[in-house]
């Protein structure tokens, strides 16, 4: 019971602190969380994702970061790491994609994706579409 209420609590404090940043942030924060260790594709297939999400979607982009149980990266998310040279690289791609532009998609349309050290239940029947690193992509039919 002292874990969930530690856990929603440090929940809250992320969510409240969100509104300090712009879009461009919260999408590279998202990239940043997610992927920062697996280098600039890893980065770039994170990207595509929230992409596709947004289009598939209709939302925005920090919509789709911020939905509730898809990016688990915003239940520990820093605002520090937007200070560092995968910081610099994840607000380019955030650039790119606050603008409008498209990005090359090297997750052939991926919507999902898990790290390597879990199985979970929706990825059973799924089509992997990419794998990098510690990551399996996944396009899920809509």
């Amino acid at each position: 019971m002292k874990t969930a209420i530690l856990m929603a609590a440090l929940c809250l404090c992320v969510v409240n602190s969100v509104s300090a940043w712009s879009e461009c942030e919260i999408v590279a924060l998202t990239i940043l969380g997610e992927s920062r260790g697996e280098g600039r594709d890893g980065m770039l297939a994170v990207a595509n994702v929230i992409q596709t999400r947004s289009l598939t979607r209709g939302i925005s982009l920090s919509e789709v970061c911020l939905q509730p149980h898809q990016f688990s990266c915003w239940q520990r998310v820093r605002g520090e790491w937007l200070n560092t040279r995968e910081g610099d690289y994840a607000l380019q791609l955030a650039d790119v994609l606050v603008a409008g532009q498209w990005l090359p998609d090297i997750t052939d349309g991926a919507t999902h994706y898990h790290t390597t050290g879990c199985h979970p239940n929706w990825a059973d029947s799924k089509k992997i579409t990419f794998r990098l690193k510690n990551h399996v992509f996944y396009r899920l039919d809509s």
